[in-house]
């Protein structure tokens, strides 16, 4: 019941957008946006949509919706996003994300954040995720066109496994390298890496790694094209330690 409360309310947040999402760790590097100090407000939307046709029809189609707000050294983030997977009109897997971050600059290099997350994720059988986090945030490149950062935190996480029958309370350190470059005029090149391990227990983490290509059509208009890898080395039962995914979308600004 509450899990899927949780899917009707990402679903009414989700009409306006959409992002495709398939693993455990969510990447937000790639969806902060450069900072106009003259536009306090930002609002991004992400559309995707593909249709296989082999031994079987598979639908896929998703949402996502992006919220910043900028006021002096302080900033907040706004994440969300929910995608569908139908097969011969039988089978339905959905997953979905909600994710708030707050920012706060305290030296020109380092920036303090704290952060919440819900997540569910029916295809790696997560029936419900909740972690909350705080850290910092070191700029390690003073290049503004070539932006490198670090991130080190501590997260508290709540996870429901297998429809509720698996529950674990963890303790666990986050940290994530981030790189921004520009190829083209018109190309940008994310890569972000995320490696996740229990505090007490090293041997038992997630790690991920997630590359994007973004070619803008025009000023509001982007095509994305990601690949993105994740291992978690206690994935639960039934659920693969290894997934992949390549994709491609559109970002739209509004």
């Amino acid at each position: 019941m509450r899990k899927h409360l949780y899917q009707y309310l990402l679903l009414i947040i989700m009409v306006m957008g959409s992002s495709p999402l398939f693993a455990q760790i969510v990447n937000i590097e790639d969806k902060r946006a450069t900072r106009i100090d003259s536009i306090p407000w930002r609002v991004t939307s992400d559309l995707s949509f593909s249709w296989i046709k082999n031994k079987s029809d598979v639908l896929n189609f998703g949402g996502g919706l992006r919220l910043e707000y900028y006021k002096g050294k302080y900033s907040l983030l706004s994440l969300s996003s929910i995608t569908y997977v139908i097969v011969d009109d039988k089978n339905f897997v959905s997953s979905g994300f909600e994710h708030l971050r707050y920012n706060r600059e305290l030296k020109e290099r380092l920036t303090y954040e704290a952060f919440f997350q819900a997540q569910f994720n029916e295809q790696l059988l997560l029936n419900l995720r909740l972690l909350f986090g705080t850290g910092l945030r070191f700029r390690l490149s003073r290049l503004s066109s070539k932006p490198c950062h670090l991130g080190l935190s501590y997260m508290y996480e709540y996870d429901e496994e297998s429809k509720g029958e698996i529950i674990r309370r963890d303790h666990r350190l986050s940290s994530y390298l981030s790189l921004k470059t520009k190829i083209a005029n018109h190309v940008d090149f994310y890569s972000t890496t995320y490696y996740q391990p229990l505090v007490n227990n090293f041997k038992d983490f997630r790690l991920s790694t997630q590359n994007n290509l973004i070619f803008a059509i025009n000023q509001r208009l982007k095509l994305n094209t990601s690949f993105s890898l994740i291992f978690d080395s206690r994935a639960p039962d039934g659920a693969p330690k290894l997934t992949h995914a390549l994709k491609m979308g559109l970002r739209i600004l509004i």
